[in-house]
């Protein structure tokens, strides 16, 4: 989980005018150091002699976006820009005003109006690409960040943002300059540690990674976002019981952050000492948690009336339709089921690559979803009348369990994605085999288990894969074990 900077720059450094200049910088002196009732009321008494300027105006706009009252800042700030129109740190204040509004598109506008007024204004280039960034418009963002750098290299907030940018892109190695540039410029940059963990545990990094988050919690130790990060990575190491202490300081300090619940029921799954009934007891505090709150708003009736004369429309929401482990169960699936007795409808809410463009085709509607809020997506399903509803996730990465906590679909099944109850009310059942789910182990799921008569998964071999030689045993007189699933599942136990 990475951190951003959310607040756009307004400087307080405007030029006053005319006969005010004395009184106009006593109160910018109070306003830098933070005293704003008593620069607000030198501000204020500059206006009664002279409505007319513009720099006061400003000014009071500034104090009321930087003490949130945004709306009273928007009009100050058009007071300002009425008496003088090409007005750019007025602008500039005007377009991080609108960015604090989440008035992006309106802000967007703004400050390119302002870069236009004053091309090498270096706050106004970097609010242009912080607004530009939370449109998703990144190369753009990154342009302005990148200019922003260049015309005042010392500001570590510019570095760091510029680095989110570029990794948003893709280009790992360029932020991962970028945040180290921001850190050199400030050691004690917390987010930039973090975000800089983040982008090392993806490339493996996972020392460095573990490192990074450290220094993260030793300069903010109640950040629960690092906590959480910091359980990712050692869980990735193996470290299971110092991850799943991790997770639950970060639970202590934010109990509804519900992903990293979901991480730790999910780490649990490893640890020693868990059985089928602890794990049940676990993934029920999760649901009472996160789920429970949705129950009351469940549809009381669903549009897709059952009739013998239409095929049955089957949903699957996950994140994995690519180069994962789901992505080889459901292939062969989607490429066999047939087509005039079942409709299918895969809801994708991940970044899509070769494979996915293999899957897509054999699948009757596609949507990607990955910028759908929870809401919209539930919105979404239950507009298209699905059925049936698979959940491809769990409490896996990338899961869009509260989706399911809201009930989009008459029936809901978890799949392919999880090994264990998902503790949900909203699930109605789990699809399984013999093996997988131990008669024994039933009573510990909340979900009716359903049976395959041999295996739950049918697996799509990649086109890489090398053809099947004799088993290495007959030559070497002993048997090699080899696994190329999670680190953390490998254990003592498992070994012995």
């Amino acid at each position: 989980m990475e951190t951003d900077s959310k607040n756009g720059r307004g400087p307080v450094d405007s030029i006053p005018s005319q006969g005010e200049q004395a009184a106009i910088e006593r109160a910018m002196a109070l306003h830098r150091r933070g005293q704003f009732s008593q620069a607000a009321q030198l501000y204020n008494q500059v206006l009664e002699s002279n409505p007319a300027n513009a720099d006061a105006w400003h000014l009071l706009g500034v104090i009321a976006h930087q003490t949130g009252h945004h709306e009273r800042a928007i009009e100050q700030i058009k007071r300002a820009l009425e008496i003088q129109p090409h007005f750019p740190k007025a602008l500039n204040t005007f377009g991080a005003v609108l960015i604090a509004l989440k008035r992006f598109e309106e802000a967007v506008a703004c400050l390119q109006e302002t870069i236009d007024v004053m091309p090498d204004f270096d706050d106004a280039h970097y609010n242009l690409g912080h607004a530009l960034a939370e449109l998703g418009r990144m190369e753009a963002a990154a342009e302005h960040f990148r200019r922003s750098a260049e015309l005042n290299p010392g500001v570590a907030d510019t570095h760091y943002n510029l680095g989110i940018a570029l990794k948003e892109l893709g280009n790992s190695a360029d932020a991962e300059t970028s945040y180290l540039k921001a850190l050199s410029i400030d050691p004690k940059f917390a987010n930039a540690y973090n975000n800089l963990a983040v982008l090392q545990r993806a490339e493996g990094r996972l020392d460095e990674a573990a490192a990074n988050f450290r220094l993260t919690l030793a300069i903010t130790p109640n950040l629960p976002e690092a906590h959480g990060n910091l359980a990712n990575v050692l869980q990735d190491l193996g470290q299971l019981d110092e991850a799943i202490a991790s997770y639950r300081r970060a639970l202590q300090l934010k109990p509804g952050l519900h992903n990293i619940h979901s991480n730790m029921l999910l780490a649990s799954q490893y640890q020693l000492g868990q059985d089928s009934e602890s794990l049940l007891r676990l993934h029920r505090e999760w649901n009472d948690l996160h789920a429970s709150p949705f129950r009351s708003r469940w549809p009381k009736a669903y549009g897709n009336t059952p009739s013998a004369d239409r095929p049955i429309r089957v949903g699957f929401v996950s994140s994995d339709l690519k180069r994962h482990p789901v992505g080889y169960f459901v292939k062969g699936l989607f490429e066999n089921l047939p087509p005039n007795d079942i409709e299918t409808v895969a809801y994708f809410s991940g970044t899509a690559d070769d494979m996915t463009g293999s899957i897509k085709p054999s699948v009757g509607i596609w949507r990607d979803v990955r910028d759908r809020s929870d809401d919209e997506l539930s919105r979404m399903i239950i507009d298209d009348k699905v059925d049936i509803l698979f959940d491809l996730s769990g409490h896996s990465a990338g899961n869009r369990a509260l989706v399911f906590s809201r009930k989009p679909a008459p029936i809901q099944i978890s799949w392919a994605g999880y090994v264990s109850t998902t503790g949900q009310d909203a699930i109605d059942y789990f699809l399984s085999d013999t093996y997988s789910t131990l008669q024994h182990e039933e009573e510990f799921y909340c979900e009716n288990v359903i049976r395959m008569p041999d295996g739950w998964l049918c697996y799509t071999p990649p086109d890489y894969s090398p053809d099947i030689g004799p088993a290495p045993f007959r030559k070497n007189g002993f048997t090699t074990f080899g696994s190329f699933s999670n680190p953390g599942k490998i254990n003592a136990e498992v070994i012995r």
